[in-house]
């Protein structure tokens, strides 16, 4: 089954089965620099969840330099709980501007 997760679930968390696709779908407006990247993917036993894809369409207001939608696609391949943490920044930067964090619950 795929769950379409997005901003809204931020600090939040989500139960699935095991062989679910989670879909985190986040703006990003990568024309000013940021763009989300991977900060930390496991389970609480240390297995890191695999990004299988991730790619970005155009936010509906198709305005030229405006938000896109990023997409990153993980597959839950083992029952038990773990972490997806998201961070959005500039590559130059040290710091995140914003984060996104998801605890998953795989049954």
């Amino acid at each position: 089954m795929k769950h379409i997760v997005d901003d809204t679930f931020n600090s939040g968390s989500i139960t699935v089965q095991k062989g679910d696709l989670i879909s985190i779908q986040l703006p990003e407006v990568p024309t000013a620099g940021y763009r989300w990247e991977e900060e930390h993917a496991e389970s609480a036993t240390g297995e890191k969840y695999i990004c299988e894809s991730d790619g970005y369409e155009p936010a509906p207001a198709k305005a030229v330099g405006g938000a896109q939608i990023r997409t990153f696609n993980y597959r839950i391949a083992k029952v038990g709980e773990g972490v997806i943490k998201l961070i959005n920044r500039r590559s130059w930067s040290k710091t995140a501007d914003k984060t996104f964090e998801i605890k998953i619950v795989a049954k």
